[in-house]
């Protein structure tokens, strides 16, 4: 990982974002790239769960260029590595499907959502018009685990400045 961009604790996530980069939507801010609570645990490449690629077509659901690409992507996209500190978040490997080229954001955030009645988030990165990682992260001192598709609340992709 790229030692410019610190390694953080999740409680310290949501006050340091706009430090590093991040863009800005009204009153929140996100990383220009993920961010990470502890160090990356590698492991073998594995297929999507099922639970995951649910959350992912979730914040996918909404009509926006370049979204019927990036859908394309998740049954074939692959867990390339994981958060240390045992939060839900992972890194992807787009499989086969083509580059969403007229996505509103082509490297960084996405889509981001709320989770309803936890102070949890997701958030969706992209990197050069494919799917990099589903961050699932809380400002709790607990590792967040992946929330229920029908639990997110969406705010509209590239809805940010």
């Amino acid at each position: 990982m790229d030692d410019s961009f610190p390694q953080l604790h999740a409680a310290d996530l949501l006050g340091k974002l706009l430090m590093y980069g991040g863009q800005r939507r009204s009153s929140r801010t996100y990383p220009a790239r993920p961010i990470r609570c502890r160090d990356d645990v590698s492991s073998s490449e594995r297929h999507l769960s099922v639970e995951e690629q649910a959350v992912i077509l979730a914040l996918l659901a909404q009509d926006f260029p370049g979204a019927g690409e990036l859908r394309a992507q998740v049954p074939s996209a692959v867990v390339s590595g994981r958060c240390g500190c045992g939060c839900a978040t992972v890194d992807l490997r787009a499989g086969t499907g083509p580059r969403a080229l007229t996505s509103p954001v082509q490297d960084g955030v996405l889509i981001s959502a709320d989770v309803r009645g936890r102070s949890d988030g997701v958030l969706l990165f992209v990197e050069e018009g494919h799917l990099s990682c589903l961050e699932v992260y809380s400002i709790e001192d607990e590792p967040a685990t992946l929330p229920r598709p029908e639990d997110l609340i969406v705010d509209a992709p590239g809805s940010w400045e």
